[in-house]
């Protein structure tokens, strides 16, 4: 079950969101456009870069401040929503449903299949001694590294997590409805993954390779891991097709032993890393000890008046954000600060939205010394990249994602400089041999232009000869038929002299006399 092109995000939404995308489209008939609410959505905006050409909205019960006047956000309580009855297509409710208190369960249930018109599809851990476990020992490893508990799986606990057979049961109930329940995700696989996330959350010059292991899993791994025993659970809950339709792509698979073993090595290879890096006895800096800045330019420059900051936390080096610039007018170009010191940093999914919901395009600049895939290495401090827009335009909100790779390690900055100069090197010997194969393809056009010349000449020449020999021919023709005609003429007047003799009197009294003295 390939997806295509691999959308990069971290291991855990991939699972939801790839495979809420496989069943979307294949509920899709020529390349429908489907209205599709999100609930739960948070303020990453995933559902998008799977489904970019769906008119999507996004349902919360908190929303921060920048996201209020944003079209696509609605706020609003999920098991209680203001819409009318079959007002989407679709709903989704991914990683949601656990969050929710158990007497409101069945009430969230009967809102999704209110509100939707084809179909819903929620995703969720289920109650059983393997996930419970699995969390358990998760949140004490996340515990353990921050002194606090995993908030999402401190909801989990306090909440209980929902049983699958209580679902069902609820949903045998319900008349004009087809349901399936997919498992996908290892539970081993899920609990490694992530501690291996807490731990590059606690000190970013692991993220790095973290964002290898995820890419790994998501282009490898991902669509074999549809074990019986499962950590998440997809419901999808139809009013208006066959689920059937899905049996053919999401079947119970086994992950090729080979890419099991690929995985545990490169978890052993960071793990050495943290220990490695644990023995770093240098000074460590505050939590809050760097921001990321968007500068504004209207027309005027850039200044620290239009400027928003967000204070990072340097044991989380993910960001995503999503920030509203609807109180700027005219927006001729927009900076983007990604920290205040030197080091390596991916600023990707970066999107522009005008009034009108449509992304907008631009070229990047910047001051970094070198890039690749949207990776930037800055070896001095104050690094930033520019976003230049074609012409001046009203912008509704800026949306990108963060990675902080390494800040201040020399080493790696060095390694990748002499990585990026030996591309460059590759890149100038090509250019040349390029240059030169022109130059060369130049030179053998200018010689057969030259050849064609000569051949053109010599042909209107011939041209010019052969209309000179076919004046002559013409002139000789015309010539001979003059004189034939005179001939013709001159005979016909011979014969008119000797009819004339031969009819005359004397001629007969000739012929009488020859006869006389006997001639004839």
């Amino acid at each position: 079950m390939g997806s295509g092109t691999v959308i990069h995000v971290i291991f855990d939404q991939y699972q939801r969101y790839n495979n809420v995308t496989t069943i979307i489209n294949r509920f899709r008939t020529e390349n429908k456009c489907f209205r599709i609410l999100e609930v739960g959505a948070n303020e990453h905006r995933n559902l998008e870069k799977f489904l970019p050409n769906d008119q999507i909205t996004y349902l919360d019960i908190e929303l921060p401040e920048h996201l209020i006047n944003d079209p696509q956000y609605l706020l609003g309580d999920a098991t209680a929503m203001e819409f009318e009855d079959d007002q989407y297509d679709i709903v989704v409710a991914l990683d949601v449903f656990e969050h929710i208190p158990e007497e409101k369960r069945n009430k969230f249930i009967d809102e999704l299949q209110r509100v939707s018109k084809e179909f819903f599809v929620i995703t969720a851990p289920f109650d059983s001694p393997k996930v419970v476990h699995s969390e358990i020992v998760a949140n004490s490893i996340y515990k353990g590294i921050f002194g606090e508990d995993f908030i999402w799986l401190k909801e989990h606990r306090d909440n209980g997590l929902p049983k699958l057979e209580a679902l069902k049961s609820y949903l045998e109930q319900k008349q004009s409805i087809s349901y399936k329940i997919i498992g996908h995700g290892d539970i081993n696989i899920w609990e490694r993954m992530m501690k291996v996330h807490f731990f590059a959350a606690y000190n970013s010059k692991l993220n790095f390779f973290r964002d290898e292991i995820d890419k790994f899993y998501n282009s490898k791994i991902f669509e074999w891991d549809y074990p019986e025993d499962s950590y998440r659970k997809i419901v999808v809950v139809s009013k208006r097709s066959d689920v059937d339709i899905l049996n053919d792509i999401f079947v119970e698979k086994s992950i090729p032993s080979k890419y099991n073993e690929e995985l545990k090595m490169m978890e052993r290879d960071f793990y050495n890393l943290v220990s490695l890096l644990n023995k770093d006895t240098t000074e460590q800096k505050p939590a809050y000890a760097d921001e990321l800045k968007i500068y504004i330019n209207t027309g005027e420059g850039y200044s620290e008046g239009d400027t928003i900051v967000y204070e990072l936390n340097e044991r989380v080096n993910f960001h995503s954000h999503d920030i509203a610039l609807s109180n700027y007018e005219s927006i001729h170009s927009i900076r983007i600060d990604p920290s205040n010191y030197s080091g390596i940093y991916k600023i990707n999914n970066i999107k522009l939205v005008n009034e009108d919901g449509k992304a907008l395009s631009y070229s990047v600049n910047g001051n970094f010394d070198f890039s690749l895939n949207e990776v930037y290495v800055y070896e001095n401090d104050d690094p930033y990249i520019t976003l230049d827009l074609e012409q001046p335009v009203n912008i509704l909100r800026i949306s990108l994602d963060l990675y902080l790779f390494s800040k201040n390690y020399d080493t790696v900055v060095k390694e990748f400089k002499k990585i990026f100069q030996a591309k460059k090197d590759k890149r100038e010997g090509i250019k040349s041999g390029l240059e030169l194969l022109q130059n060369n393809y130049d030179k053998l056009l200018l010689l057969q232009k030259e050849e064609a010349d000569k051949y053109k000449q010599d042909i209107l020449k011939y041209e010019q000869k052969f209309k000179q020999c076919s004046q002559e021919l013409a002139d000789y023709k015309n010539y001979m038929n003059e004189h034939i005609e005179q001939g013709r003429n001159e005979k016909m007047e011979l014969i008119k002299e000797l009819n004339s003799v031969y009819n005359s009197k004397t001629w007969k009294m000739i012929i009488i006399f020859k006869k006389l003295i006997g001639k004839r």
